[in-house]
């Protein structure tokens, strides 16, 4: 039987009054912020936010200076999780390939080709893990 109880989604308003997680952070009602009710999963990057939809839509809010918030469509599987990097976002599909965009200026937002099974974002990097081995396509000291 699913919850009557509507998720709450706990946000911080940055130095330019843009909404993203953080440390001091003002919990506002999901129903007050309709592009972001019901997400199953989140993250919080540099200065924005992404959240993963039950429909698998990613949607994000906060900065968008490199284009990191600008959440992807007209993918042919719809997504599982999400991970928000300092300026740059990666989710990964239902078929376990990984998407990026924003800031690519490491190769942070370029994915090796292949299927992965955990997925973390930094922020100049992003790391995942193949069922064979673990691969950080940006050397951890830039």
């Amino acid at each position: 039987m699913a919850s009557s109880r509507r998720p709450r989604i706990c946000q911080a308003l940055s130095d330019a009054a843009r909404l993203a997680a953080g440390v001091v952070s003002l919990c506002l009602s999901a129903t007050s912020l309709a592009d972001v009710c019901d997400v199953v999963d989140v993250s919080a990057g540099g200065a924005h936010t992404c959240g993963v939809r039950p429909s698998g839509a990613v949607v994000c809010w906060g900065d968008n200076l490199r284009a990191q918030s600008i959440a992807p469509s007209g993918w042919p599987f719809p997504f599982l999780l999400v991970r928000a990097g300092g300026t740059h976002t990666c989710a990964m599909q239902s078929d376990n390939r990984l998407v990026c965009w924003g800031n690519n200026a490491f190769g942070q937002a370029t994915p090796p080709s292949g299927t992965y099974l955990r997925l973390s974002a930094g922020g100049n990097h992003t790391c995942a893990v193949r069922s064979t081995d673990w691969t950080c396509p940006v050397p951890a000291n830039t």
